[in-house]
């Protein structure tokens, strides 16, 4: 990551001020405001018994303090700078007030944070790059890069159209998230636009990743990936794909170090009406997820109640997120009592996001994130998230919504994640994009 940062202060303090005389900026505004009603005695997180011993040193009976519950607002200033031909700077200035219950001007629960990305075309190479900050990023098809913030170098090369060649290195890994991994490196080769009759293309994919889990590269630590999608565009918005990957290559085959997904998305929308449907069923073999995971990632300083600022930030925005992403599976090994758990993982995710315009700006939002998981030690656990939404839209760039939800954030893991609760919250949010 030395590289990585002293190619950033090069640009930065070198090279982008012999640009800035003749910038175009375009500016945009998001922002958003939470608050969930946590007066019910009776809220209690509910895990599998197999994770509620892994967390044992660290797990809390009820669910613990978080923003939601005192009123949560985060602001994100974004420009768009065209700052050459064929190459833009995003900048975005996020501000997030934390918690209005713990003062006005709380500064433990106040923080001010910049988000940068470069992002350009070589025409001539028919090439794309990009290098910072990218939200809910993902490789591939998503088996285990996904749902994922990281700080990125990424340039696709195409040929003729039809192959490319995508090169994305990932940094510090193991400390914005614990994943047991430093520094990852993925060298992607595709066939792209694979044309089905007339309605209808398909991707493949190979691609090779090699992750840095100590000092140095140790080529143990890494799988080899093979993807594949087909599209559908006639009359519907089909996507169906895969991805499978096996670890440590060269050992031979063994199921334990196997990982697989397979999933379909759908969509439609009309004036009224707006529809979503993701489906996917993975499976992650206990050697895939060997050493995948690192609990000395914290999002606050101690588990009492009046911090949400850690060494690491969970941000306000990320709430919005699902819930399935790839520390969630690395999360089933570790320790309990002695005995050195280590187990195949399976899940299933049934997405739902159905929104309906009922009168004139008044809508309603059912959002279901259901997953089941299921390993070597239980018998399998359900995640029914759900999210409904009465809301008013009163311009297109603004919502406000009253909330009926069972999901809140979790500040005590390694990674950002939820707290299911079997009673639901009353709250309300507003959101606001231009």
């Amino acid at each position: 990551m030395k590289f990585f940062k002293i190619l950033c202060k090069t640009f930065i303090f070198f090279i982008l001020p012999f640009f800035l005389y003749s910038v175009e900026i375009e500016y945009d505004l998001k922002g958003g405001y939470y608050y969930l009603n946590n007066s019910n005695d009776n809220y209690s997180p509910s895990v599998p018994d197999i994770i509620e011993d892994l967390r044992a040193s660290y797990n809390h009976p009820e669910i613990t303090d978080n923003p939601l519950f005192h009123g949560a607002v985060y602001v994100e200033f974004r420009t768009k700078s065209d700052i050459a031909d064929n190459l833009d700077l995003f900048t975005d200035i996020v501000v997030e007030h934390r918690g209005f219950s713990y003062g006005v001007y709380s500064t433990g629960n106040l923080i001010v944070y910049p988000k940068f990305l470069i992002a350009g075309t070589l025409p001539k190479l028919k090439t794309d790059y990009m290098m910072g900050n990218r939200e809910n990023f993902k490789l591939m098809n998503g088996l285990v890069i996904y749902n994922l913030d990281a700080q990125v170098i990424d340039f696709k090369t195409r040929y003729n159209n039809l192959f490319s060649y995508r090169f994305s290195w990932l940094g510090d890994l193991i400390n914005g998230i614990g994943l047991g991994m430093d520094d990852l490196f993925a060298h992607i080769i595709s066939m792209e636009n694979l044309n089905f009759a007339d309605f209808a293309k398909a991707d493949v994919s190979f691609g090779f990743y090699l992750w840095d889990q100590t000092a140095g590269l140790d080529f143990s630590n890494n799988s080899l990936n093979f993807a594949s999608s087909l599209q559908y565009s006639k009359n519907i918005d089909l996507n169906v794909y895969s991805q499978q990957a096996m670890r440590d290559i060269g050992t031979g085959f063994d199921p334990n170090t196997v990982a697989t997904l397979f999933g379909s998305e759908y969509s439609v929308q009309n004036k009224k009406t707006f529809f979503k449907l993701l489906l996917e069923n993975r499976f992650y073999g206990k050697g895939f997820l060997q050493g995948l995971k690192n609990e000395d990632v914290f999002y606050r300083e101690s588990y009492e109640y009046d911090t949400s600022i850690g060494e690491q930030l969970y941000p306000i925005s990320r709430y919005e997120r699902p819930f399935s992403q790839f520390a969630v599976f690395a999360e089933y090994q570790g320790e309990v009592d002695t005995e050195n758990i280590s187990t195949n993982v399976w899940g299933t995710t049934i997405y739902i996001d159905y929104k309906y315009d009922f009168y004139k700006s008044y809508f309603v939002e059912n959002i279901f994130d259901i997953n089941y998981i299921i390993s070597s030690y239980d018998d399998g656990f359900w995640y029914p998230f759900y999210t409904i939404k009465l809301g008013v839209q009163p311009e297109i760039h603004s919502t406000l919504s009253l909330l009926f939800t069972n999901k809140t954030m979790n500040l005590n893991l390694h990674y950002p994640s939820f707290d299911y609760n079997k009673n639901f919250f009353v709250g309300f949010s507003f959101k606001r994009e231009i």
